[in-house]
């Protein structure tokens, strides 16, 4: 058991922590920096803790609602580092979004029939990348269903 936890807490958080703080110099060098997480809505605490029936995996689960709360700490991190700046950096801020594909018809889940197609799914990372006007800066993790941008609940 403890491996099992310890190896999706690796890839989930501590491997995107190390990522993210690697790829900094050069997202520091684009006009419009973003990192987007992908999540899961097993890393929602609201959609666990629901009546609706959801999946029961709790490394898994875990690890993405820590790789959340990294994503929520890395962008309160930026955002501190800019006001005590007292604003006059000149380096972008960098926004920090965490998708929710949801369910997805892939080997992972053993190509589920209530899935959605992978292109559907990816919609929400192509509209947070797509997005040079800070629409979607009012929170932090998105879905898109029923054609939509959806904010996720923590």
């Amino acid at each position: 058991m403890r491996i099992t936890f310890n190896e999706y807490m690796n890839v989930h958080i501590t491997s995107v922590a190390v990522l993210t703080h690697a790829f900094t110099p050069l997202l520091r060098k684009s006009a419009a920096p973003k990192v987007i997480n992908v999540t899961s809505g097993l890393g929602s605490i609201t959609n666990v803790l629901s009546p609706r029936r959801i999946a029961r995996v709790p490394a898994y689960g875990a690890s993405k609602v820590g790789m959340n709360g990294l994503t929520a700490h890395l962008q309160a991190g930026e955002n501190d580092s800019i006001g005590a700046s007292g604003g006059g950096r000149i380096k972008p801020r960098i926004r920090f979004f965490i998708s929710n594909p949801g369910v997805l018809k892939t080997a992972f889940t053993n190509y589920a029939s209530q899935g959605k197609e992978p292109q559907e799914g990816a919609e929400s990372i192509v509209q947070l990348l797509a997005d040079d006007e800070g629409k979607f800066d009012h929170a932090m993790q998105w879905e898109f269903e029923e054609g939509e941008m959806r904010v996720v609940p923590w």
